[in-house]
């Protein structure tokens, strides 16, 4: 390229390069697969890798550690033609760890397929035989205490759309730039350092596992790779094979000095972690491009190219650039933040997801560049305030400000401190919308047909005097069941401590090797926790509206309005229109404005006042729910704010579905009011920004004006979807139309016609009031 950081130029890959990404294309699996890093061999190959080190060792954290290590080396190296960094994930085996909750196990793999065929039923009676020792911490306990604290069979199904407690507790970023500083011989020090402190540790025991397990891994496919190179002909696949085997082999021990080698380490190491979250690559990974440009232009932008390629093919959930050097908190992007974008232009797909971290001395060519992507269909990147955001963290949650000047995103769209921390990426959710079901219904869920009280005997609609009166059952219903979901939540975090779901996760996160502790166990330096908030403004708009119309106006009688409800508004249509037509939260209204933060307010305020089992540090709100607000929505009755049963609640922290009504600018504004200081876990905002409209350079530069207005007075996060109405609608009709059409759903974008119709409708109703 004549200027990288120019966003009108255009990247085009080198020819080796143009070779790799056509074969690419070819394989790549739809987004699903990529989501769930599912994109290893088909099939498998009969092994029993989790059997065999339980068969072996007594220990279960010995023998998670030798199972995880036997799951990479029973398989064999894939290379492929053109590659200059290699490596792919594991097929999707029957037992496997995972970085949420420990072993996931399939026993109906060993029943049905076909690589166990003529040795089925002794694999069964193996599994059968260590089976009871795969799942030490137990996740039914939580289940159990719910059912204790509710009284009801089946607790955990029965409150659907109440809550998520113990939720998913996954994804982290890693330490990379620690990692490529120190290499695995580094990391090797760091243990053997803290031994002399903790000699008999069995975690610090497991990542030596680890470590020893991911150098053989790469000194295997430095064997395949020569293997490559003895049988090559061609004098640039000679040279190129050279090189991989090289930094292979080098990295299997020593720490990088090359890009290559940089690239080689992150890949490996990026395997074993499910490609999960990689954080701020464009940072971490600039010194080795720099030196590699200095000595070979091509070679260096090759290998970002290779390592996006694995990024895109293999779905890393989240990569975040741009942003400020820690140090200083001066802005740091570089060449390599704006290549990434040209490259990433060219997939115009759903992976990576990537975050452009945004300032006031953020560059506008850089601005000009992520607009660009959006004027030519594109969702990503999201972008991210670091006005808010940093501040928040150093001064209102005692984050070290380098740490914070540090931050990234992960998953779909949480925060993180990269390699110090362990915020609990979704310890769970819970619904704001129901709450208030559950307050104008006694403490009752509407679809329970045994009437069984959950809540706080609150009354019912008709018993409230005052909103006043209404308004403090609500809040007082709030923290009611906060209490409980912190508890199931925290237990929820002991199972995963027990189970020891982050194992390869902790030999790069600090301070889990000094403290000789797992990162659920406490081992990360930040331990916050994460509660996903649903149904904000279904919940805001009933309560304006019924302070509105039965309590000041009295234009609605609160017994009428009980049936009404009752009844799905079902033969009330009249009385629904008006709630349908009070202010709602997303229109700059001060008055629906201020209700949502309030309640907002309410909510994050009480989940702060209780700790994470993983540490002393606070829960915090966030919001950022995938498709939660279809399901969440489904198991929500009928509310005041003129919603039918079932209607989506809205899966990030904007307004519902539909209420939308003035324009970008005013829903935006709205959002900025919310105090989103407290939501660190990470508040996403849809965006609506059709392609059609930022046509021409005029348009997209007010576009960057509103951006940068938003996310330096209060906005958080946005996420963009550049359909436009009547694309969707056609591409519902006739799919095969619109193949490229990619939406954001909450958190995370994807081709329109790889959604259910469910969640295309859900889109769809963003358009439309």
């Amino acid at each position: 390229m004549k200027n990288v950081t120019s966003p009108n130029e255009r990247y085009s890959f080198s020819p080796n390069m143009r070779r790799v990404y056509d074969d690419l294309k070819a394989r790549v699996k739809p987004h699903n697969s990529r989501e769930g890093t599912n994109t290893g061999p088909a099939k498998l190959n009969g092994t029993t890798p989790f059997i065999d080190a339980f068969e072996k060792y007594d220990v279960y954290e010995t023998a998670l550690a030798h199972g995880i290590v036997n799951s990479w080396m029973y398989q064999e190296p894939v290379v492929r033609p053109g590659e200059m960094i290699v490596g792919i994930p594991r097929p999707w085996l029957p037992i496997k760890e995972h970085f949420s909750y420990g072993l996931q196990v399939n026993r109906g793999a060993f029943e049905e397929d076909e690589a166990f065929e003529g040795k089925r039923d002794e694999t069964l009676a193996r599994f059968d035989a260590v089976k009871d020792r795969l799942d030490p911490g137990d996740m039914g306990r939580m289940y159990r205490r719910q059912e204790d604290i509710f009284g009801l069979p089946m607790g955990h199904l029965a409150y659907t759309g109440l809550w998520w407690t113990g939720g998913y507790q996954g994804h982290t970023v890693p330490y990379y730039e620690k990692l490529l500083r120190l290499g695995l011989d580094g990391i090797r020090a760091e243990i053997a350092e803290s031994e002399k402190e903790h000699p008999d540790s069995l975690v610090l025991d497991c990542l030596k596992i680890i470590c020893d397990g991911l150098t053989d891994f790469a000194l295997k496919y430095a064997d395949a790779v020569h293997a490559e190179l003895e049988a090559a002909e061609d004098k640039d696949d000679i040279a190129r094979w050279t090189k991989v085997e090289a930094a292979l082999r080098r990295i299997a021990h020593d720490a990088p000095e090359t890009l290559w080698e940089a690239c080689q380490l992150h890949w490996i190491y990026c395997l074993w972690d499910w490609v999960d979250c990689i954080g701020r690559f464009d940072q971490y990974i600039y010194p080795f491009y720099v030196k590699a440009k200095a000595e070979n232009e091509t070679e260096a932008d090759d290998l970002i190219a290779s390592m996006m390629m694995r990024f895109y093919e293999h779905g890393i959930h989240n990569v975040t650039i741009g942003g400020c050097d820690p140090k200083t908190g001066k802005n740091s992007a570089n060449e390599v933040t704006y290549l990434m974008l040209h490259i990433l232009s060219i997939f115009h797909d759903s992976h990576p997801r990537v975050t452009v971290r945004i300032a006031e001395d953020t560059p506008h060519s850089l601005l000009q560049l992520m607009v660009r992507l959006w004027s030519e269909g594109m969702c990503d990147p999201t972008i991210a305030s670091d006005t808010i955001i940093i501040d928040s963290f150093a001064n209102d949650y005692g984050v070290a400000l380098e740490d914070a000047r540090d931050y990234s995103l992960l998953g779909c769209q949480e925060l993180e401190i990269p390699g110090r921390s362990n915020f609990g990426c979704e310890d769970g959710m819970i619904n704001l919308a129901k709450l208030l079901e559950l307050t104008l219904n006694d403490g009752v869920n509407r679809f329970d047909d045994q009437h069984k009280r959950i809540g706080p005997a609150t009354g019912h609609i008709y018993d409230y005097k005052r909103y006043e009166d209404l308004e403090k059952a609500y809040f007082d219903t709030i923290a009611f069941f906060v209490r409980p979901w912190v508890e199931l939540s925290n237990i929820g975090a002991s199972v995963r401590a027990i189970n020891f779901s982050k194992m390869v996760k902790s030999i790069a996160t600090d301070d889990c090797v000094k403290k000789a502790q797992s990162m659920d166990d406490g081992g990360a330096r930040y331990n916050f926790g994460c509660l996903e908030t649903a149904g904000l403004g279904p919940a805001a708009d009933s309560l304006v509206a019924l302070k509105m119309l039965v309590f000041d106006e009295k234009k609605v009688d609160p017994y009428e309005l009980e049936k009404a409800m009752a009844a799905n508004w079902e033969g009330y249509e009249d009385m629904r229109r008006m709630f349908d037509e009070c202010p709602k939260f997303g229109n700059d209204n001060a008055e629906a404005d201020e209700m949502a933060r309030r309640v907002l307010e309410k909510l994050w305020s009480e989940v702060g006042l209780y700790d994470t089992f993983r540490g002393s540090d606070p829960f915090l709100g966030a919001c950022s729910l995938l498709q939660g607000g279809i399901a969440y929505g489904r198991a929500t009755w009928a509310l005041p704010d003129g919603r039918f049963t079932g209607d989506p609640l809205g899966n990030t922290i904007g307004p519902a579905p539909g209420r939308e009504l003035e324009g970008l600018t005013a829903m935006l504004n709205s959002v900025a009011k919310l105090n989103l200081r407290r939501g660190l876990g990470g508040t996403t905002c849809n965006v609506r920004i059709p392609k059609d409209t930022i046509a021409s350079e005029e348009d997209r530069e007010k576009i960057i004006a509103l951006v940068e207005t938003y996310l330096s007075t209060g906005g958080m996060q946005a996420q963009i979807t550049t359909a436009n109405l009547e694309e969707l609608k056609d591409a519902q009709l006739h799919p095969e139309k619109h193949n490229d059409l990619l939406v954001r759903v909450g958190g995370f974008s994807v081709y329109f016609n790889q959604l259910d119709k469910a969640s295309q409708d859900e889109i769809i109703k963003r358009y439309t009031a």
